[in-house]
């Protein structure tokens, strides 16, 4: 009966349900970014025919990012079609819904922050591959890796550090908002 009157207790008015729906979306959004801040400072060590092979091998180890899932369905069928969208799970649905849902409704600049910046990883990443399938030498497709797997990073840890942010101010006013309930 505790743990229900707790849950009850954190969830019973709309700006806890809005802080917790918010804790949910941050710490789903700095897991696919650690996967992709992973991905993309691989890339930054290609420097030959083995390493580029050995980073293509080692792919699947990166599913757990949506965008990773995206880039690697674009890449093994070299166009984008909609078998992109079988690869995105059911739950992947939801927190994009949800996530999309929190930015308007509640106009959110955080929110909005976030987004464009994932968006622009998301395009750095399409565009990159792109031209990297357009080169006409291996070392050429090493040069446009590298130079995306450093734009990527960059954008990529920025927008950690931007979440890691968010999720410090949204605990401290979950934690301000209970201090003064129980007062």
């Amino acid at each position: 009966m505790k743990i229900y009157n707790w849950i009850d207790f954190f969830l019973s008015k709309k700006e806890y349900r809005k802080r917790f729906l918010s804790l949910i979306l941050i710490l789903y959004w700095i897991w696919q970014i650690l996967w992709q801040i992973l991905a993309y400072t691989q890339l930054i060590h290609l420097k030959d025919y083995q390493s580029l092979f050995s980073y293509a091998n080692q792919l699947n180890l990166y599913t757990g990012s949506v965008l990773f899932r995206i880039l690697l369905t674009c890449i093994s069928h070299k166009s984008f079609t909609f078998d992109i969208f079988l690869k995105i799970t059911l739950w992947d649905y939801i927190i994009l819904f949800l996530t999309i849902l929190y930015s308007l409704s509640f106009k959110s600049k955080n929110a909005y922050i976030c987004i464009k910046l994932y968006i622009s990883t998301f395009f750095v990443s399409i565009i990159s591959v792109i031209v990297a399938y357009l080169q006409q030498s291996l070392n050429g497709v090493i040069f446009v890796l590298k130079g995306m797997g450093i734009a990527c990073s960059i954008l990529c840890i920025l927008l950690f550090l931007f979440l890691l942010a968010c999720l410090i101010e949204t605990i401290n006013a979950y934690r301000k908002e209970i201090d003064v309930h129980n007062m």
